[in-house]
């Protein structure tokens, strides 16, 4: 059952996800790992935060700058440990495999099309703590359904790391059509998300 249920909920990240209480944005609170972000990360402003009714799937907080450039941000454990900061733990690179592929699974059931794994690398996201390493792959895709206000290619950037026994996912989606924008900000993005994470 909770194997299930955390791959619907790693599919369904960008969607609204079930089994999730919205908190407004001004009354976030820090989530089990005492990890709290602010409301504003580079230029984006945070528009909700959403806490999982099972503890071992987290909370996304959920930001945005203008209308289709949005940045989530997911801070869960899914029930692991020694989960420790950066990419030691033999744990990151199998769950980097399942979200990469939980990607390709939204166009199995239609809610994606013409995906396109850009690139992938090992990147770094510095904290107050240091460099921390991460895992990184870049995808373009169209997003179909009627929930979908741009039916235009869209360009995606998926981090994953681990801070202080966490894992940490972004996903950070913007219009192909704003492309130098979208760029410029994913990287203030990454480098304000960095340094304000305590």
């Amino acid at each position: 059952m909770l194997k299930a249920l955390l791959t619907l909920w790693i599919i369904f990240g960008l969607l609204v996800p079930a089994g999730a209480q919205q908190v407004p944005a001004s009354g976030a609170e820090a989530p089990a790992s005492g990890i709290s972000l602010p409301p504003t990360i580079g230029g984006l402003k945070r528009y909700a935060m959403k806490k999982y009714d099972q503890p071992e799937l987290g909370v996304v907080y959920r930001y945005r700058g203008g209308q289709l450039i949005k940045g989530d941000v997911f801070i869960y454990d899914m029930g692991r440990k020694n989960l420790g900061t950066g990419l030691k733990s033999p744990q990151m690179r199998p769950h980097f495999e399942q979200v990469k592929n939980d990607i390709n699974r939204m166009g199995q059931m239609g809610h994606y099309q013409a995906i396109v794994k850009v690139y992938e690398e090992v990147t770094d996201l510095t904290t107050p703590a240091g460099k921390v390493p991460a895992l990184s792959a870049t995808f373009t895709y169209c997003q179909v359904g009627k929930d979908s206000s741009y039916a235009g290619t869209r360009i995606s950037h998926l981090l994953l790391t681990a801070y202080k026994d966490f894992f940490i996912k972004i996903r950070f989606t913007y219009p192909e059509t704003e492309k130098g924008l979208g760029d410029n900000l994913w990287g203030l993005f990454l480098a304000d998300l960095g340094r304000k994470m305590k």
